[in-house]
């Protein structure tokens, strides 16, 4: 019996990395997906905004347009830093 719990909690163990794992797995592959659809977003955004701030020569639309960018930019580097961290622990795992 001593030999049957060892076996036991080591599997255990094994399936709770194993989900774990999965978990992070479907993680990284949501932050690949989300961070490029988010990337599409805000180039398409900042090139509308700044057409409009070309076409009538407004240098408050073009600020607002920046600041667009700048926005993004800081959501970009957010969540590149949730994937970094989400594949350092899928390596740890």
């Amino acid at each position: 019996m001593s030999t049957r719990e060892p076996d036991a909690v080591e599997g255990q163990l094994v399936e709770l990395v194993k989900a774990d794992y999965d978990a992070t797995q479907r993680a990284l592959s949501g932050f690949v997906t989300s961070g490029g659809q988010l990337r599409a977003i805000g180039i398409g955004a900042w090139g509308v905004v700044f057409a409009v701030a070309v076409s009538v020569e407004s240098s408050l639309v073009a600020a607002i347009a920046a600041l667009l960018a700048g926005g993004f930019a800081i959501i970009d580097g957010y969540h590149s830093a949730l994937y970094r961290q989400t594949l350092e622990r899928a390596r740890d795992l």
